[in-house]
């Protein structure tokens, strides 16, 4: 005797939509694991350039330390520089009062 609305043999269809169920959900787990990778390696990848601007930072601070030590020793060499030039033409006696 068979029951109303129940079938206790599988079908051809029944037995489809199973397996495309679950697919999806084989799908979805593959999808979720991806996503996952993805960010782990963004969040690699940003800590990675976080730490290539602070060592860009502390060069470029040292750099300017370095550079500005060397202008203010070219800015006194120059000027004596120009003061031994001027001596030697007044000695030359290149240059005249007008």
């Amino acid at each position: 005797m068979k029951e109303s609305g129940t079938n206790p043999m599988k079908t051809e269809a029944n037995v489809a939509i199973e397996q495309i169920i679950a697919m999806e959900e084989s799908a979805d787990e593959q999808h979720d694991l991806e996503d996952d990778e993805k960010k782990d390696k963004m969040e690699e990848e940003r800590l990675k350039e976080e730490e290539m601007r602070r060592t860009a930072v502390e060069t470029l601070g040292k750099t300017q330390k370095s550079e500005e030590g060397k202008s203010r020793a070219k800015k006194c060499r120059s000027g004596s520089e120009t003061v031994e030039f001027l001596k030697l033409k007044i000695s030359k006696g290149i240059c005249s009062n007008k």
